[in-house]
Order: structure tokens, then C-alpha cells, then sequence
């Protein structure tokens, strides 16, 4: 790895407070760390120097390619270099040997730092694990906004937006409509807010999907405003530019976002049309996405409610809820949005906490959720869409106050409901069971309720007796007299079986 000088002399002045820098406006990188030893330096390198050195006498040695560690020496003398050289001078009288050794360690962390960075480009890692990485080497207060101006993420330890300080949030409300900043939309590189030395100032990053402006960055600068150092500009830089292409590559963090890319569409096309894709189709388009036809999935329907203005902001609402589940894609069905969520790629603590994580987003657009079982197979969307429409109809006529139904909890109520659609529970009987029932009704007899015990303790007759708190000869009594009357065959399978399916449909009358 190349290593910017910059970052490296930033990096060591800020463990020695009292160091100069001295950098041109654009500083070479080097990839090699040497001790000076009286010739001229190769270009490329980066040199220690100790205090034992005479600058005057070698400075012909000094190439402004290179670039120098001065330890240990007055400012004068420094300035024996001139102004075209790169060098950064300590004061601290550290030996040659602990620089240099605290150089190596930096170039060794930088390269390990730089290395997750471009893993976590192609791994689909949540914005909060992107960020972290960068208070690894930066350890400044940031913000992530989007193109509504709102914070889509911010740092936790912040001195300047603390959102139960109204003062300090409305500062930052008047930064982001400073003339200046806006007039910065276009810009395409690191930029400082405001221009001129202000207490507050910030380096800024615009990020672009395509032409078009979807976030902006900002890093308030906390250890130098009025003159912000290279290098962490160009730390900067190196973690803004690996966050846009974390936006816009296949894998990264929010190319689901994006309603006209190849997932979005075939999820649409999924949906709406039967029989349009192959198993092997559906595998070469989610290829770029990490994502598998045959990988774990669940689907939530969001239903808006009537008069609500969710119309207006459908690419907000995707972005947030992709945002807030990172492998997932949102698009808009109708008049629903749906969510399918990829299992298989997120982390099981994150499965685990998902009605937890679900339940303020309905709550904050005034939803409702229907939730689908869990399917192998991307290629059964569409029946599995039906699933959370049904738990949603289901749910809501059952418990019209609950704000999520999951279909797994409804799938008895369907069941009911659908083997008695065409027929009326009473013509799906077995000749006499309605006998029974009639009987039960005129004379109190519970004919009924004792099949329910027996069938229910597994035609266990002294379990079944037991639990009804009758003796165990009064219950065979009572069966005989059940078949008897009702001309049912409680030997046959068949007969138990049709018996059992119609005390299921009769539980939901009762």
C-alpha cells in the first residue's frame, strides 16, 4: 500500500502537540520508511532524522520527492529546508528510534484500516458498522443527511446535535440552509463549510447516484477549524469516496434503494406476473446483489391507512425501511409497500429483534403490517404476498387494535374460513354428528364435549374421563351411547379424523 504523507504526519502530530507541518498542496504518497544516512534520498521515501544530523551541511542530500520526520529540532533550523520539501517537525524530544517504530505501527494500521474498508464495499454492511470504522481513525462528530435534509445517521457522542438540546439542533438547522452550503450541490470532491474560520466548520461530502444528489456528509472538525490538516482531509476523502461506491456497487449498503435497479424490478415483476422467470434467471440477476433464489426470505405487507400522505415521499419511505434492514428491498405494490426481508444474509440477533425494529416505522407512517411465513424460494413471492394479505385481513377483523399479524398466528382462522366458503359448517358434518348436537342442545347431554375430550387426549379413554371428572366406565357408557345414536364408527380412522375436522370448524361459532 501507498501511504499518504499526510495522513501519516497527521496521525503522529497528534500524539506530539507541539510537531510542525510542512506539506505542499498536493503531497506525493510513499511506500518505504527509512533512517537518514548522509546521501541523497530516493524519491518516494519517508525519512527519519535526528537531532544529531547537520541540516546546512546536507541539505543538497534533502530531494523534494522525499519526504522527512525532523526529531528534536528548533524551527530555525527546520526551516534550513526549503519550502519545497515535505517534512514534519517534532519537538518533543523523542528518539529516532520510538518515531520510527510509531511510524511502521501507523502505515501497519492504516493498511488493516483500509483493507476492511474496501471488504466492507462488496459485504452489505449497515451504515452504523461503515461508521464505526471511521472513528477508528477519526473521532469527530458527523452527520449523514439526505436529500430532504433529514439526519439518516449521526455520531452517538456529538457536540453539536443533541437532540434534547433545541438550541444546538436548531444550529444545525441554519447550517443546512446557509446560501453557501446549499450552493455546494454539485461540488464532487471534499469541500470546507463554512469558507471563511468559523467556531464550528466542517469538511463536507456530497454523495451521487448517478447525477443526482442523495446524501451529504458532513465531519465537524474539532481539533483545528480555522486550518484543518491534510491528512485528515485526505482520511476524509478516503471514507467518503469508499462510502459512495458502498451506495452504488451491487453488494454495498443501499443499492436496494434505487426502485428502477435490476432487484427491484424483477421483485415487481415477481409479483405481478406468474411463470416470467426461471430459477435460473432469478439466480444470474441476484448474483451482483449476494442474494440467492433458494435463500431464506419473509415478506411484510405495509397497508397505509385511508387519507394518509405516504403517496408523496414512496422513495423515503423504501430508503427507511431498507435503511433500517439492510438486506431487504422495498417497493411499492399497489397501493402497499412491501418489504422482503433476505433471512439468510442477516444476522440472527437482528431476526430475532425484528417486530422491535418494525414497530416504531409503523407507528411513525401510520400503517399496519401483515407477515408472511418464512420461504425458500423467491420464485412462491407471490403466494407468500397472499399469506400477508390474509393475515392482515384476518388479523384485523380478529383484533382490530393490533398494529402487526403475522399470518403463522391466523392460519387456523384461514383453515376455518376456507373450508367453509362454499359450504355452510353443518353440510361438511358426518351423517349424525349433527344428531349429537341437536341432542346436546335439548337435553344437556355433552355428547359433543366428550368427543372433544376423547379425540383430544388421543383416544385415551381414562385421560379423556379424567379430564372431564367422570369415572372411567361413565365415559364408555357415554361413547356407546354416542355411536348408537349418531351411527359413527369411533373404531374408524377416517371417522375420527372427520369428527376432529368438525370440532375445529365448530370452535370458531363457539
Amino acid at each position: 500500500m501507498n501511504f499518504h504523507v499526510s495522513i501519516i504526519y497527521y496521525l503522529i502530530s497528534k500524539n506530539h502537540k507541539n510537531s510542525i507541518v510542512n506539506l505542499n498542496d498536493n503531497p506525493l504518497t510513499f511506500d518505504k520508511l527509512r533512517f537518514f544516512r548522509y546521501k541523497r534520498t530516493d524519491p518516494a521515501c519517508l525519512y527519519i532524522i535526528d537531532s544529531n544530523t547537520y541540516l546546512s551541511a546536507n541539505k543538497n542530500h534533502f530531494n523534494t520527492d522525499s519526504f522527512y520526520i525532523l526529531i528534536d529540532y528548533h524551527q530555525n533550523n527546520a526551516e534550513l529546508l526549503s519550502q519545497d520539501h515535505h517534512y514534519l517537525t517534532i519537538f518533543d524530544n523523542s528518539s529516532s528510534d520510538d518515531i520510527f517504530e510509531e511510524t511502521l505501527d501507523i502505515m501497519e494500521h492504516l493498511t488493516i484500516w483500509n483493507n476492511d474498508l474496501k471488504e466492507m464495499l462488496h459485504s452489505g454492511k449497515d451504515l452504523e458498522t461503515f461508521f464505526s470504522h471511521l472513528s477508528d481513525l477519526i473521532n469527530m462528530p458527523y452527520f449523514l443527511f439526505d436529500d430532504n435534509n433529514q439526519i439518516r445517521l449521526s455520531s452517538k457522542k456529538n457536540n453539536l446535535l443533541e437532540y434534547k438540546d433545541t438550541h444546538l439542533h436548531k444550529r444545525v438547522s441554519e447550517l443546512l440552509e446557509d446560501p453557501e452550503y446549499r450552493a455546494m450541490i454539485s461540488h464532487k470532491d471534499v469541500y470546507l463549510f463554512p469558507q471563511k474560520p468559523f467556531k464550528e466548520r466542517f469538511l463536507c461530502f456530497n454523495i451521487f447516484d448517478k447525477s443526482n444528489l442523495t446524501l451529504r456528509l458532513l465531519l465537524q472538525i474539532t481539533d483545528s477549524p480555522d486550518a484543518p490538516s491534510p491528512g485528515l482531509v485526505q482520511l476524509f476523502r478516503i471514507f467518503s469516496q469508499s462510502l459512495e461506491k458502498a451506495f452504488n456497487v451491487p453488494s454495498g449498503i443501499s443499492v436496494r434503494r434505487h426502485q428502477d435497479d435490476q432487484l427491484h424490478l424483477l421483485i415487481n415483476k415477481l409479483l405481478y406476473e406468474t411463470g416470467s422467470y426461471n430459477s435460473e434467471t432469478v439466480c444470474q440477476i441476484l448474483n451482483p446483489f449476494y442474494w440467492k433464489p433458494d435463500h431464506l426470505y419473509q415478506l411484510v405487507c405495509l397497508q397505509f391507512f385511508e387519507g394518509s400522505t405516504w403517496d408523496t415521499s414512496i422513495s423515503y419511505v423504501c430508503n427507511q425501511l431498507e435503511a433500517s434492514f439492510p438486506h431487504s428491498c422495498a417497493v411499492r405494490f399497489d397501493n402497499d409497500i412491501l418489504l422482503i426481508n433476505n433471512l439468510t444474509l442477516t444476522e440472527p440477533n437482528a431476526n430475532k429483534n425484528f417486530l422491535s425494529h418494525l414497530s416504531p416505522l409503523i407507528r411513525d407512517y401510520t400503517c399496519k403490517a401483515g407477515i408472511s411465513d418464512s420461504f425458500n424460494s423467491l420464485l412462491h413471492l407471490k403466494s407468500y404476498h397472499k399469506q400477508a394479505l390474509k393475515a392482515l385481513h384476518i388479523g384485523h377483523k380478529l383484533h382490530p387494535d393490533f398494529w402487526c399479524y403475522q399470518f403463522s398466528d391466523f392460519k387456523l382462522s384461514y383453515l376455518r374460513h376456507k373450508l367453509t366458503e362454499d359450504f355452510s359448517a353443518e353440510m361438511l358434518m358426518p351423517p349424525g354428528f349433527q344428531t349429537l348436537l341437536i341432542s346436546d342442545f335439548k337435553n344437556h347431554s355433552e355428547y359433543v364435549k366428550t368427543l372433544s375430550a376423547y379425540l383430544e387426549k388421543g383416544n385415551n379413554i381414562s385421560a379423556a374421563a379424567e379430564s372431564l371428572f367422570i369415572h372411567r366406565t361413565t365415559f364408555i357408557r357415554r361413547l356407546e351411547r354416542i355411536e348408537k345414536l349418531s351411527g359413527l364408527n369411533l373404531a374408524d380412522p377416517r371417522t375420527i379424523f372427520w369428527i376432529g375436522l368438525s370440532l375445529f370448524i365448530l370452535e370458531e361459532k363457539t
